[in-house]
């Protein structure tokens, strides 16, 4: 099980935050969304990545991060 930080070039409406898979976290700056959570594999987080782009939003950044930089 990795950590992950995806961020989309969008807020997420309630719609959209309904959609994103319930174990990423979620918090939004500057009209991008940073979606942080753990993803059990890379199948897992191809899955999630085709997931948001089916949704129609533009991934700006994808990386594994370090458990101290998680929030």
């Amino acid at each position: 099980m990795s950590s992950f930080r995806i961020v989309i070039k969008c807020r997420l409406s309630e719609s959209f935050a309904a959609a994103v898979d319930p174990a990423m976290r979620h918090t939004e700056d500057g009209g991008h969304t940073t979606l942080m959570g753990w993803l059990i594999d890379q199948s897992q987080l191809i899955g999630m990545i085709n997931h948001l782009h089916g949704l129609g939003m533009q991934i700006v950044s994808c990386e594994a991060i370090d458990d101290e930089q998680r929030p």
